[in-house]
């Protein structure tokens, strides 16, 4: 059975870096995010909201690795010690590749070992004056008391976006 790759918390960046086999630099990054209480209708503050970068830092093509999967899954399972956090990741549109990264999670979810206590309800956001698409999901722990208000807010998402339009 493979292991994860050891991994480093930087107090400077505040990420979590690991190099892979191939010299691959990888940074994982909870940044607390305001989004659902901008538009929550419950009017509820909701706190211990990051949203997750994950970053490859080396800018060359790596061959598929296991184990960046497993120890990104690590990473996030250290998250959710905390059980009142929650996690919005959306996919960038940089380069185009905002499928491929929205394929890329869903597959290390579809094999985490975490998902008899981690939840990941998506949203993929389809715009109704554009053809812009944005794949957001949306992970928390399954005791997160708040996560009847969570849900309602991140359901809201599209219909705040397309109202302002």
């Amino acid at each position: 059975m493979q292991t994860p790759y050891n991994y480093l918390f930087d107090n400077t960046s505040k990420t979590y870096q690991f190099t892979t086999k191939n010299d691959i630099v990888y940074k994982v990054a909870f940044i607390e995010d305001s989004t659902l209480n901008s538009i929550s209708s419950s009017g509820m503050e909701f706190e211990n909201m990051y949203q997750i970068i994950i970053d490859k830092v080396t800018d060359v093509v790596e061959p598929l690795d296991f184990k960046v999967s497993l120890t990104i899954d690590l990473i996030i399972s250290n998250f959710f010690k905390t059980i009142e956090n929650a996690l919005i990741y959306i996919c960038s549109e940089d380069n185009g590749k905002e499928t491929k990264r929205y394929n890329a999670f869903n597959r290390w979810y579809e094999n985490s070992k975490r998902k008899q206590i981690i939840t990941k309800i998506d949203n993929v956001l389809e715009f109704d004056e554009t053809t812009s698409v944005i794949y957001t999901s949306l992970l928390y722990h399954n005791n997160n008391p708040n996560i009847k208000y969570i849900l309602t807010a991140f359901n809201e998402i599209k219909e705040v976006i397309n109202e302002e339009k």
